[in-house]
């Protein structure tokens, strides 16, 4: 049976994981996170393509970063870079299959990472897979990322 107290060390592992692995599939590019960044798929490209030739910043969604699996809001504006990043080099859009391919990376990051018996992994899928089938069958977003996550993880 997981506990608590290894939810809270599940969150503080993967927030260092997100934050290296944002920094790694960035590279060289600048970015930050602010209340306008593209949110949709065409406008995504159309950044990362700017960034790339004239390097302006990479702009994540600093919006709702509050209840959220990670430590700091910070972590998830790094786990937002990744993401995004994957959506635009790997041209998956933002339909639930182009999101699903996305969590695949992610899950198989963690799992390299932690294992995928691990209850990183576990919190990983959480994050992705199960929020991503949430919006899918509801249409919209889960309200509060850290109590959904707390509720799946300590009862599985």
């Amino acid at each position: 049976m997981r506990t608590l107290a290894d939810f809270e060390l599940a969150r503080r592992n993967l927030s260092a994981m997100v934050r290296r692995q944002a920094r790694l599939a960035a590279g060289y590019v600048q970015w930050t996170a602010t209340a306008d960044a593209p949110t949709n798929f065409k406008a995504l490209c159309r950044m990362w393509r700017e960034c790339e030739t004239d390097g302006r910043p990479f702009k994540v969604s600093s919006l709702n970063c509050e209840n959220t699996i990670y430590m700091h809001a910070e972590d998830n504006w790094h786990f937002r870079l990744w993401h995004d990043i994957l959506h635009v080099t790997m041209q998956q859009d933002f339909s639930y299959l182009g999101e699903l391919a996305v969590a695949t990376v992610h899950l198989k990051a963690a799992a390299n990472w932690f294992g995928s018996e691990s209850p990183e992994f576990a919190l990983m899928r959480i994050e992705t897979v199960d929020q991503l089938n949430y919006f899918h069958n509801t249409g919209n977003f889960v309200p509060n990322q850290l109590e959904f996550a707390k509720a799946i993880f300590l009862h599985n």
